[in-house]
């Protein structure tokens, strides 16, 4: 490196420009420590101050600093151990804290997917679950948890679609923003990714996102915008272009907007072998290539220094952010390289209960199936390709190996169990992408009771006179194909169990369509000519096509609801939790009846070129095309009334009150979703958009006075003209809505005076001119 730095100083003054033959040499270059390997050293390192940063910036080598710009691993920083500077551990994700290992590391609890949280329209309990993961972040030594993820889901088939919280961004940022807050109460460092427009996992490392300014403001950056009301320490950047330019580059995402407009001052990390460049990635402001070792880093990074493409200053810039980034893991007081424990307790159990339970969406009871009452000598089948396979989770970065799980089978024979009804269950039909795994259907046999599980081989020097697969287990198989072709032979309470799981829906790729896996719907309407009464289950953590619906009289939509998804199907069907979820998302009746399919996918660019109009800003407004059910809709075993509505300017947003009561006869909660519309809009505008919302828990005949504060966001919109939020005078409604089709009071309001804000800034009046 000697050798590079003396180059460095032929190129370099102190301060950081570009020297040439004729500059003044400095009247102190007799002086040894001022040689140009030392003085580049000097600009290089800066100068010592009072700041813990500037103290160790000032002491660093040039390789070192470079050398902290990229990970050391998989899931660690680069270390100097002479500056007592540890390696700061990270970990996916954002239901889960898996650790560094991926397979057979210590077991995690999976919290149920985004969609599921999202569902909940709880914030208080996405706050506790984000408590939950910082805590069981300090149990395995983890620092900083990578995520949430706050990507909209403007088209179903996106792989990860199940990581964001919704097609909504005010639903999206306010969730995120309180599992921000829960995890970083535990002094562990939360990443909002995947900053920006990873929306699809097709070509990600390539694809061109294209979206129009007012787009990408009032739908995609909305989310993060919300969340930096929280502190997060760690922004991470997507793999994808955005408008021509990759994220992990791009001055006007990462500089102009993320660290000038919002204020953001913490590390900004790459998503994995996310960064393309070395020079304009550092320019733009990425902190930290991950992971390590450096690929565009390291010799890159000196290379582009010795160049003149990078300046000793523009380094110094991003290794001040990584200081930073250790000295908040230094202060949280997690152990650095400690072994890594599983969380597993009865108080983390509950949540996870409640947290699966809080996301599960009744969408259909017209025949008053549910509640099921569970009864001493019932009888009951459970089938399907879920029964007994807990679909916890989707793939890629959320996955992980749970603590432990609980199958829609396991759940319901307990049950069954405690009131002595009697359980079957049956497959019925093969639904795996991909050819299954033999391993959890292998045991060794042996002499001690039971089997243990287990692989014994044999290997032979001739072909041998052995059979693969014993006669009784095929036919154990052709009986139980033949029972899945005659319905008629199930028991009268029948749970059919569908969906999709990991393989269906991951990282890495997306849907080609949002068709339920091969067999499923022929199984269905088998089951359905029988049973119409049927009590249909669908887990996946996207909308998928329910061609038969209208053939069925109950439908539980369930999504990946993590350790107890089955417990928490079982809660629901018995009666045991009234569901209170609500879909965060837009169900359709197919798939090519969202604006967004047409592109969606290509290999090179994706034009947002539906705009604004994501999903229920789209469906079910006049003249678009109707949903199968809308966003916001969710069932319940009670019913609620809402009076008395009353909306009270506040400053430049208003005061939303109105009284919800529980006019039924079992305790239950409803999510009262507050919609604004502009009467007369000068620009084109939503129909409606959703202005706040609140969960409302209330005992059989209660009533309470439900207030929802509307900030300055609610009546404003992005103006390309300006290049700020802004709001005008004029005539406004509010409507309150149990979904955003079914609108149950509404009245004016009238706001005076125009504003304009940017970021985090207060709104200021302005004057607007079109």
């Amino acid at each position: 490196m000697t050798g590079v730095l003396s180059s460095i100083a032929k190129a370099v003054k102190p301060n950081g420009t570009a020297s040439h033959a004729n500059d003044r040499p400095s009247p102190t270059g007799s002086n040894p420590a001022s040689t140009p390997v030392e003085q580049v050293k000097r600009a290089v390192n800066g100068h010592a101050a009072h700041s813990e940063r500037d103290r160790l910036l000032a002491q660093l080598s040039s390789e070192e600093k470079i050398a902290l710009l990229s990970g050391d691993d998989m899931w660690h920083t680069v270390a100097v151990p002479r500056l007592d500077i540890p390696r700061v551990r990270c970990s996916d994700g954002p239901n889960g804290v898996r650790g560094t290992a991926w397979t057979n590391g210590a077991p995690a609890s999976c919290f149920p997917c985004a969609t599921a949280l999202g569902a909940s329209f709880d914030v208080e309990l996405a706050h506790r679950v984000g408590v939950a993961l910082g805590e069981e972040c300090r149990a395995r030594g983890v620092h900083c948890l990578l995520g949430p993820t706050t990507n909209i889901q403007r088209h179903p088939c996106g792989g990860r679609g199940f990581e964001s919280y919704s097609e909504d961004p005010l639903l999206s940022g306010h969730l995120a923003k309180a599992w921000v807050e829960g995890v970083q109460s535990c002094k562990v460092m939360a990443t909002p990714k995947h900053f920006l427009a990873n929306e699809q996992e097709h070509m990600r490392r390539s694809n061109n996102s294209v979206i129009d300014e007012r787009t990408m403001h009032e739908i995609y950056l909305e989310p993060f915008r919300h969340q930096m009301k929280a502190d997060p320490k760690v922004f991470m950047s997507s793999y994808n272009r955005v408008n021509g330019v990759h994220a992990a580059e791009h001055p006007h995402l990462l500089r102009k907007i993320l660290r000038g407009d919002w204020g953001f001052k913490g590390l900004i990390m790459s998503d994995w072998s996310g960064t393309y460049s070395s020079s304009e990635a550092v320019k733009a402001g990425l902190d930290l290539e991950m992971p390590g070792p450096a690929f565009m880093r390291g010799v890159c990074v000196e290379r582009d220094i010795v160049s003149g493409k990078l300046t000793p200053g523009d380094v110094d810039d991003c290794v001040g952010r990584v200081l930073d980034y250790v000295q908040n893991a230094k202060e949280s007081g997690i152990a650095f390289e400690t072994d890594e424990k599983s969380l597993d307790t009865p108080e983390v159990r509950a949540l996870l209960r409640e947290a699966a339970d809080a996301g599960v969406v009744l969408l259909k009871n017209s025949a008053g199936v549910l509640p099921l009452v569970s009864k001493q000598g019932m009888k009951i089948a459970v089938i399907g390709p879920n029964a007994k396979s807990p679909a916890y989770s989707g793939g890629g970065s959320a996955n992980l190996a749970p603590t432990y799980t609980v199958t829609p089978y396991d759940a319901v024979l307990k049950v069954a169990n405690e009131v002595g009804a009697t359980v079957e269950c049956l497959k019925a039909a093969d639904t795996e992408r991909w050819l299954p795994l033999l391993t959890p259907y292998i045991t060794l046999p042996g002499k001690k009771v039971g089997a243990e599980p287990g692989v014994m081989s044999h290997f032979y020097d001739k072909k041998p006179d052995v059979g693969a697969v014993s006669a009784s287990e095929v036919d154990r198989n052709a009986t139980l194909w033949r029972r899945s072709r005659r319905p008629s032979s199930w028991p009268g309470i029948t749970v059919l169990t569908i969906g999709t799981n990991s393989e269906w829906e991951s990282e890495g790729y997306d849907r080609s369509d949002i068709k339920l896996p091969r067999n499923t719907d022929d199984l269905v309407r088998a089951v359905l000519a029988v049973n119409p009464n049927t009590i249909i289950v669908n887990q996946s953590g996207m909308p998928v096509e329910l061609p038969w619906i209208s053939e069925a009289t109950t439908l539980v939509q369930a999504f990946f609801g993590g350790n107890e998804c089955g417990t928490a199907i079982a809660d629901v069907i018995f009666g045991r939790i009234n569901p209170s979820g609500k879909l965060p998302v837009t169900w359709p009746v197919r798939l090519e009846d969202f604006p967004s399919h047409e592109g969606f996918g290509d290999n090179k660019t994706t034009v947002y070129a539906e705009g604004l109009g994501v999903g229920y800003r789209h469906f079910d407004r006049p003249g678009k095309v109707r949903s199968a059910f809308p966003f916001g809709y969710g069932l319940s075993y009670t019913t609620f009334a809402y009076r008395d509505l009353e909306v009270v300017n506040a400053g430049f947003g208003a005061e939303v009150s109105f009284t919800v009561t529980n006019t039924g006869g079992v305790a239950g909660a409803d999510a009262a979703q507050v919609y604004v519309h502009e009467v007369a809009p000068r620009v084109d505008r939503p129909e409606i958009e959703l202005g706040g919302f609140t969960k409302v828990f209330l005992g059989p005949g209660e009533s309470k006075r439900v207030l929802v504060a509307l900030d300055h966001k609610a009546f404003s919109y992005y103006s390309v003209q300006e290049h700020a939020w802004v709001s005008e005078s004029g005539a406004y409604e509010i409507r309150i809505g149990t979904s955003s089709t079914n609108i149950v009071l509404a009245k004016p309001v009238e706001k005076r005076g125009s504003f304009k804000w940017i970021g985090l800034e207060e709104p200021v009046p302005c004057e607007l001119y079109h």
